[in-house]
């Protein structure tokens, strides 16, 4: 399902993108600091952090497989992130994989409330999108992934809330779909019709322009289609609620799993782009 197609994302990643933990060579099991925007941790998740922190892979998974909050055995969120980042950032692919799918189960029983009111797919999309910039940020080489180890359920919230809001106006990822478009008349029409879009300066809609056209054509084109034209990934659990409609799946003739995999390589494209653009 969903969680599969985000981690089966993150595991692509892990192969290639493993950076060295800062006090790994002195310390394997050193607390280091979060170094972004001057965030904290709770005092509970730094005590969840040092009660695990030399526990086997195996026990470690084990530690976080409590969701209830009232139970004595729970642990925090923040702490489940630190343990994810830091097995992928140690190159231990298996550990990260089964972290991180305990997170978005957790995740997933936030969503059960929290995207009421929608039908089966838009509830879909909107975890398919918060899941995919959790993985995203878990998997970042900076410290950009720090906020989720200060406030987990905040960014939960927020990012929730942000892609309802979206799905509601269409826009799915907007303010980047109406630059994701060759075409100078379309790109008007579409902008004029979201007065969101109409915040995003030109310069910046430049930049978005450029980054969706310096990625290979196969990628190009699947991020077009998929936040401009509106096109459904697929439903890999359901494939014949798909029979009667195109689906990106459909087209590529893959698993909707491989097309999450294409739309993540995507991203991490993009943030190349704009980052050695700086």
């Amino acid at each position: 399902g969903m969680t599969n197609q985000v981690t089966c994302s993150m595991e692509v990643e892990l192969a290639h993108s493993v950076t060295a933990e800062p006090g790994d060579d002195d310390d394997p099991n050193a607390l280091p600091r979060l170094t972004h925007n001057g965030y904290t941790r709770y005092i509970k998740t730094e005590a969840d952090i040092r009660a695990l922190i030399a526990l086997a892979p195996a026990e470690l998974v084990q530690a976080f497989a409590e969701t209830d909050e009232a139970d004595p055995a729970y642990r925090c969120s923040e702490a489940l992130v630190f343990f994810t980042r830091r097995a992928h950032r140690r190159g231990d692919q298996a550990t990260a994989n089964r972290l991180f799918a305990l997170l978005t189960s957790r995740c997933q029983i936030y969503f059960r409330s929290a995207v009421r009111g929608f039908d089966t797919e838009t509830r879909r999309d909107v975890q398919q999108e918060v899941l995919t910039d959790l993985a995203r940020l878990i998997l970042a080489k900076d410290d950009r992934g720090d906020f989720l180890e200060s406030r987990f359920l905040t960014y939960l919230k927020r990012e929730t809330a942000r892609a309802r809001g979206r799905m509601r106006l269409g826009l799915h990822r907007a303010p980047l779909i109406g630059d994701m478009v060759e075409d100078a008349a379309a790109e008007d029409a579409f902008i004029a019709n979201h007065r969101r879009e109409e915040q995003l300066a030109e310069a910046d809609r430049a930049r978005v322009r450029e980054a969706v056209d310096a990625l290979p054509a196969r990628l190009r084109e699947l991020v077009i289609l998929r936040y401009f034209s509106g096109w459904q990934i697929g439903d890999e659990r359901n494939a014949a609620a798909d029979d009667s409609r195109i689906t990106l799946a459909k087209k590529y003739d893959v698993t909707p799993r491989t097309i999450q995999n294409w739309l993540a390589k995507a991203y991490a494209e993009m943030e190349k782009y704009w980052k050695d653009d700086q």
